[in-house]
């Protein structure tokens, strides 16, 4: 059965995406939808819509959705994933180079970009992602729309909320919760858990400094 995907998002993060999904044999065809840029050719693939006329295309040049919207915007792909999700179908992507222990959970429309590395237990939520390189350990959880920069390593027992980022090379240590809208600076290190929402950096000694 062909797989014919429409990225929803033509930008930087959209054209990576295209660009990992045009080397899995699973899909065949692949288009862009985006508001600002209907009729352009990106790399060759078309444009053929904005998010308002996504219906008239819907079976003949797409049958499954992915979000190419990136972590600016986490509240906009939460509220189009899910006033799509009902109608449409949405393509679940893991990286062929994603290394994946027993009972691994990942939910509709996540993305997993190379080199991943999903021990025992982990659960991704919908919508989200993982960019390259990110490493999770056993029993942690990723909820859903929240986008994980590169070269993240999240250890044991870790629960991320909603809607969360977290920024490039960051380390988080075993058992660290962290609430819904959060946004963690590149490259710091959690000890603790982070309780209220907000934008935050950790570099020093484990203290939390907001940004």
């Amino acid at each position: 059965m062909e797989t014919k995907v429409a990225i929803i998002g033509a930008g930087d993060l959209g054209v990576t995406i295209c660009q990992h999904l045009s080397a899995d044999p699973s899909v065949d065809d692949i288009c862009f939808i985006d508001d600002t840029k209907v009729g352009q050719n990106i790399n060759g693939v078309k444009v053929i819509c904005g998010i308002t006329d996504i219906e008239k295309y819907h079976g003949k040049d797409f049958d499954q959705l992915i979000m190419g919207i990136g972590y600016n915007h986490l509240s906009a792909r939460q509220k189009i994933f899910e006033s799509l999700k009902a109608t449409y179908n949405f393509f679940t992507f893991e990286h062929s180079s994603t290394v994946k222990g027993e009972n691994v959970s990942i939910g509709e429309g996540a993305v997993i970009l190379p080199g991943c590395a999903l021990d025992n237990g982990v659960s991704i939520g919908e919508n989200s992602l993982l960019n390259t390189g990110v490493t999770i350990a056993h029993d942690s959880k990723i909820k859903g729309h929240s986008f994980i920069a590169p070269g993240v390593n999240i250890s044991g027992f870790v629960e991320i909320g909603h809607r969360c980022f977290i920024g490039v090379g960051t380390n988080i240590i075993d058992n660290v919760k962290i609430t819904d809208d959060v946004i963690v600076g590149g490259g710091s290190l959690l000890l603790k858990d982070i309780r209220k929402s907000g934008r935050f950096v950790c570099k020093e000694s484990g203290k939390l400094s907001p940004i």
